[in-house]
């Protein structure tokens, strides 16, 4: 009885530990912020969109690109090396900014983690959007994007 007893206690406490367990870590991924578009899509004043996109002639459907020195230019995308995940927040006459905190990796899902930050009020509407690069290598990986404002 006394080994059936332990045999069952020791069954237990690992059932608890694996149905415990994260199912694994998270991998950070690197990105880079390419802060030099803005939306041009049409989209209702409350509408919001977060989207990816793998090829340069539908990214610029939607984006277009604000020059204004050669160094801008170098913020560009590489579609040949790169593909897009974007987040495009609702239209508003609050200055926000949206912020990428990470990019993390599990089980083949790229979790996009962004912040959402108001600036105060401005006299005209604006439309923030976020726009960030991510290596091709990742191209198959599922995209979940996640707003983290206020969990740090």
């Amino acid at each position: 009885m006394r080994k059936f007893l332990y045999l069952f206690l020791v069954s237990l406490i690992s059932f608890i530990c694996v149905s415990c367990d994260e199912g694994g870590m998270y991998e950070s991924v690197p990105y880079e912020v390419n802060d030099v578009y803005f939306n041009i899509r049409k989209l209702a004043d409350d509408e919001t969109a977060r989207n990816v996109y793998y090829s340069e002639a539908e990214f610029n459907k939607h984006f277009n690109i604000a020059v204004g020195t050669s160094a801008d230019l170098e913020k560009a995308v590489d579609f040949s090396k790169n593909f897009v995940v974007t987040v495009t927040g609702a239209s508003s006459k609050i200055r926000r900014t949206i912020n990428v905190r990470d990019v993390l990796l599990k089980e083949s899902t790229l979790f996009v983690r962004y912040t959402v930050q108001d600036h105060g009020e401005i006299s005209f509407s604006t439309r923030p959007c976020m726009v960030a690069s991510i290596s091709r290598t990742y191209m198959d990986c599922d995209v979940a994007f996640q707003d983290v404002t206020g969990m740090e």
